[in-house]
């Protein structure tokens, strides 16, 4: 199995373990938005891969078979990340369904082929940031992850039946 890179460790967990500090929020804002980027970057490196030969079908299938429920935890992260009241203690749900977005999207990458273009890539969507507020983030990462559902829907519907 592929390790994640190091910067995954500290992009996706630091602010698991943060707790309640002030910042938590936008701190797990950033982590959904990390996460939704670097499942979008797999969505499409498998497009690629599988057109290019470099992926077969079944291996297509058990990608996509991760990653959408990894995008239906995305969207309930987002959910819950909207109604959080920063002033409230965080959600206790959240950092679990964090955490099994992350294991999710670590098997992923494990799936894909090593090479130092999809490193390249994933490490790229993991610091790509958004230049508005945390709500406004939220509202458009539940755009996203929705947008992403739909896209891996097609995707196995267009690789049929196993």
């Amino acid at each position: 199995m592929q390790r994640l890179a190091p910067w995954c460790y500290v992009v996706c967990l630091l602010p698991v373990l943060a707790g309640c500090s002030p910042k938590t929020k936008p701190a797990m804002v950033q982590v959904n938005l990390v996460t939704y980027r670097s499942s979008q970057t797999i969505a499409d490196l498998e497009t690629v891969l599988a057109q290019a030969g470099a992926i077969p079908a079944p291996t297509s299938r058990q990608i996509y078979g991760i990653l959408r429920p990894a995008a239906e935890l995305g969207i309930e992260a987002t959910t819950l990340l909207r109604l959080w009241n920063p002033d409230a203690p965080m959600p206790p749900q959240l950092p679990a369904l964090i955490a099994q977005m992350i294991r999710l999207t670590a098997t992923i990458i494990s799936l894909l082929p090593t090479s130092e273009a999809t490193e390249a890539a994933l490490e790229s969507a993991a610091k790509t940031t958004m230049r508005l507020t945390p709500e406004e983030q939220l509202v458009e990462l539940d755009r996203l992850w929705r947008a992403l559902l739909v896209q891996i829907d097609r995707r196995l519907q267009g690789l049929g039946p196993r």
